[in-house]
């Protein structure tokens, strides 16, 4: 496969529910398809068409031969690449996805490490675009939005626990925005902070849950990206403590890159 970055592998799935909807759902922590089925998303991420640059250059097909369910879709809301801003290309890249038989996870790149609320609370507007929209809309029923990658700090902050309250609020914003405004019912996948690295992000002070509760169509997950030596000191003990304290949270979560 061309062009992608790490796995990502999704923990938390394991029974089969009856709960039916019109779009994908949670229910505590367990992800579910429209039909009530519960979901194992496993599968890569991948900028497409050669990071924005090469029109022709799509390998969904290539990825649904490795057994992928799931691709977390690079996008950019501000790129020199000329791809980002062809919104067809953005319709054929969703379309293809859900033809294969994969579940689409959009998300915008822009602001990978960056600490900055107001950008981020007005770039997730990118989501509720005049050129966006209808096709989210369009593709809503198989669809999960991650609102940003890797964004904002709360350990890196000169002062981690107003920071968390930062994070919480900014994000409180950004699903008003997207839930009561554009009437988004899918799932808003939510990075940890500090690069995507900091899952205690979400079980201190209980804030995953508190966003959960906050949310009106309790329809979120939460994403660590793990890859990184300084995640879990490179150690496989650090690493499961880590990762069983979120699931004694009882909330969706994912590795959302390795």
């Amino acid at each position: 496969i061309k062009n992608i970055l790490p796995l990502i592998t999704l923990l938390i799935a394991f029974t089969i529910n009856s709960q039916t909807s019109n779009f994908i759902h949670t229910s505590n922590q367990y992800i579910l398809g429209p039909c009530g089925d519960t979901l194992t998303l496993r599968g890569v991420n991948y900028a497409p068409y050669n990071w924005g640059y090469t029109l022709s250059d799509l390998k969904i097909n290539q990825i649904a031969m490795s057994g992928a369910n799931t691709v977390r879709i690079a996008w950019y809301a501000n790129s020199s690449a000329p791809t980002y801003s062809n919104y067809v290309a953005l319709d054929s890249v969703l379309s293809k996805c859900i033809q294969a038989k994969i579940i689409p996870i959009l998300e915008i790149h822009d602001f990978t490490c960056a600490n900055n609320t107001a950008s981020l609370i007005a770039g997730a507007n990118w989501f509720t675009s005049s050129n966006v929209l209808p096709i989210i809309n369009k593709y809503k029923h198989s669809l999960i939005v991650n609102i940003a990658n890797e964004t904002l700090q709360v350990m890196w902050a000169g002062n981690p626990s107003s920071a968390l309250t930062t994070y919480k609020n900014t994000y409180q914003t950004i699903i008003t925005n997207l839930r009561s405004v554009a009437g988004f019912d899918f799932p808003l996948l939510i990075d940890a902070p500090d690069c995507g690295q900091n899952s205690g992000a979400f079980t201190t002070s209980t804030t995953a849950n508190a966003l959960i509760t906050f949310d009106p169509k309790h329809n979120l997950i939460f994403s660590t990206h793990a890859y990184w030596y300084g995640y879990a000191s490179n150690d496989s003990l650090q690493m499961a403590t880590k990762i069983n304290s979120v699931i004694a949270q009882n909330i969706p979560f994912i590795l959302g890159e390795i």
